[in-house]
This record gives structure tokens, C-alpha cells and sequence, in this order.
């Protein structure tokens, strides 16, 4: 598990450092209905080359702390 510290509206998607114990992933869609997560976790899924399936968000979807 990965606990993530989401950045939505960012200029561009992109895996950042850590910060504390949080991965900071800024993604370009916007922060609405959960959307963001969403655009979220189809970008990771991508970049480690896995379903949208195989990641599951198991909490935060609205929020930035995940």
C-alpha cells in the first residue's frame, strides 16, 4: 500500500517526491466528483504498466490524502 498526497489541477501529470511519509503525484484533471482520483489512477496504471483494475484506491477518493 501507498499512501499518497494528491495534487489535482497541476500543470501536468507527474509521480513527485516524497514528502514525510506521502507520495506526491500532481495530476492535470480537476478536483470534482472525485475525477482527479480517477485521472489519478488511470496515470499510474500506465506508468507501472497494470489495469486500472489492479489499483484500488482504499481511501480518500475525495479528498488529497489517499
Amino acid at each position: 500500500m501507498i499512501n499518497i498526497l494528491g495534487k489535482p489541477s497541476a500543470k501536468q501529470n507527474l509521480i513527485g517526491k516524497a514528502k514525510g511519509t506521502q507520495l506526491k503525484i500532481s495530476v492535470t484533471a480537476i478536483p470534482d466528483g472525485g475525477k482527479a482520483t480517477d485521472h489519478m489512477v488511470r496515470f499510474l496504471a500506465g506508468e507501472f504498466g497494470v489495469t486500472n483494475a489492479d489499483i484500488e484506491v482504499v481511501f480518500g477518493r475525495f479528498n488529497i490524502n489517499k
